[in-house]
């Protein structure tokens, strides 16, 4: 969607149920959702997420793997709303994302100052 600004797209996310996110790591176009009261989909980037996220229910091996187990993980949802709720609020709980102004510009100045929170691995 081009030209989606920020607050859209979080008024997007906050008024979906399910958000599917494409080739990404931990920038917060999955974690986002599960703070919007939705549940996020991705395929696992083994250089971008950290290795905290471990085998999560909708972090998918690759398109191929989405498409066989997406729809049985929302089947289960819809089946059992209390799981959904629950794994919407542990995952946004898990990830926590800081929305403060002062906080991006901190990250941002270290970042582009060769002091990085994570290590990238190195390409296969």
């Amino acid at each position: 969607m081009d030209g989606l600004v920020y607050s859209e797209y979080l008024a997007l996310i906050s008024s979906s149920k399910y958000v599917i996110s494409c080739g990404e790591g931990l920038d917060g176009y999955f974690v986002e959702p599960f703070h919007c009261g939705s549940v996020g989909a991705a395929i696992y980037n083994n250089i971008l997420f950290p290795d905290n996220f471990g085998r999560l229910t909708t972090l998918y091996e690759s398109l191929e793997d989405l498409a066989v187990r997406l729809p049985g993980e929302i089947a289960a949802f819809e089946e059992r709303p209390h799981t959904y709720d629950a794994y919407s609020h542990e995952i946004g709980q898990r990830f926590s994302i800081s929305r403060s102004w002062e906080v991006f510009r901190n990250n941002l100045q270290r970042f582009y100052s060769g002091q990085y929170t994570f290590t990238p691995r190195s390409l296969p």
